[in-house]
């Protein structure tokens, strides 16, 4: 039987270290434990004595009632990352877990306040095995979702702001590795989708939501066992590209705007259609507007002007932003209805993590605690949820 602490949960030690991006080793270095008391605490043979445990939460940068709570059940749900190789696995592991908080705040906020309900189309043709859908299917499937939610085939605006009218839980924040940009997944018929703040333009973040919209429309079929198939995985992705593509610049409205196809006309329709000449350039290449040659010397001559890395206009469109659960935090507190203590018992996380994950200014749940400005509101039986407003983004 473990000594020390009766309700630790050595499955919560695990996931706060993975979260944390951490190593046996450098837990153990970091907190003064060996790295055999640790193992033996993940692994429920011991327990940690109140001050071991104490030492691990500082480390971690969490409370200890964290470690007090419940093991997670396995989600049959697949979180759809671009890479599974070796170099990302630690990062994945973090996100996994990032994600799992990321669900909990939405689901808490979800409580409280009135989110914009899950509006996806619903395609009954849709394979059960992604091999069999081809580019033409993919074309229609993205002019049937802008069709849907009556987006036409214009230009549109904030693909986050699209995604979260329709239900969608969108985070951004820093990934911290160069081969993870965003990705996406269910959780019990609510989609989330986190993006790379650290991930460059904003074309490039743009073109990531419509990439994850991808995977949650073509994708929602497809179990975690097949998705870790390597050639299945390089499948998925080059749909979701595909989609992301067929989904900012449809084929009809976008073919009319390419009069001629040079760097300068994909430049110049760059403000307009907010996708980067990268996107525009294959594209054009799939409908035919440009032959394989005009296509090698595009991509030869946008190489030569250095814009592989960067290109004109990066700097000056806008970064499409989440902001729905930062907003939901904010009309939760100014209608009193948790309070920090509160807070902290049903998201057993640092406010710092809840921050970061929901967007919210550094420093808003900090802040707000040492003023003691938040107090419980206990509802009333004919009480109903508040309703979250979407902002309204007067951009085209």
């Amino acid at each position: 039987m473990p000594t020390g602490v009766a309700e630790f949960n050595g499955d919560r030690l695990k996931e706060a270290r993975e979260a944390r991006a951490l190593t046996g080793v450098t837990l153990a270095e970091l907190t003064g434990v060996g790295r055999p008391s640790l193992s033996q605490y993940e692994h429920g043979t011991r327990a940690p004595s109140p001050d071991v445990l104490e030492r691990i939460a500082r480390a971690l940068n969490l409370p200890v009632s964290f470690f007090m709570h419940p093991s997670r059940s396995a989600p049959g749900e697949t979180l759809f990352f671009r890479s599974k190789s070796a170099s990302t696995k630690t990062a994945r592991a973090r996100e996994q877990r990032r994600f799992d908080w990321h669900v909990d705040i939405a689901s808490l906020l979800q409580a409280h306040v009135m989110f914009p309900s899950v509006n996806f189309p619903v395609f009954d043709d849709l394979p059960d095995d992604p091999s069999r859908l081809t580019d033409d299917d993919i074309d229609r499937l993205a002019l049937a979702v802008r069709s849907f939610w009556g987006l036409g085939e214009e230009p549109v605006g904030s693909v986050v702001e699209i995604l979260e009218r329709n239900g969608t839980i969108v985070s951004r924040y820093e990934l911290g590795v160069d081969s993870l940009d965003a990705y996406s997944g269910w959780r019990d018929g609510v989609p989330h989708v986190i993006l790379g703040a650290d991930k460059g333009s904003a074309a490039r973040s743009r073109f990531d939501a419509a990439h994850e919209l991808g995977h949650l429309v073509l994708h929602s079929k497809v179990t975690p066992t097949t998705w870790m198939r390597s050639e299945v995985l390089k499948q998925l992705e080059a749909q979701a590209h595909f989609f992301a593509s067929a989904f900012l610049l449809p084929a009809q409205t976008f073919s009319s705007d390419v009069t001629i196809p040079t760097l300068e006309s994909f430049l110049a329709l760059k403000p307009t259609w907010r996708a980067s000449v990268a996107a525009m350039i294959r594209r054009a290449a799939w409908l035919r507007l440009i032959d394989n040659e005009q296509e090698r010397r595009l991509w030869i001559a946008r190489s030569r002007r250095g814009w592989n890395t960067r290109e004109p206009f990066d700097d000056e469109l806008d970064v499409e932003k989440p902001r729905l659960l930062s907003a939901a935090f904010r009309l939760a507190f100014e209608a009193h209805k948790f309070s920090i203590g509160q807070l902290r018992v049903s998201l057993p996380y640092s406010l710092a993590d809840i921050e970061y994950l929901s967007g919210l200014p550094e420093g808003y749940l900090t802040g707000a605690e040492d003023l003691g400005l938040l107090r419980p509101l206990e509802p009333t039986e004919h009480e109903r949820p508040r309703i979250l407003s979407f902002p309204t983004d007067r951009r085209s």
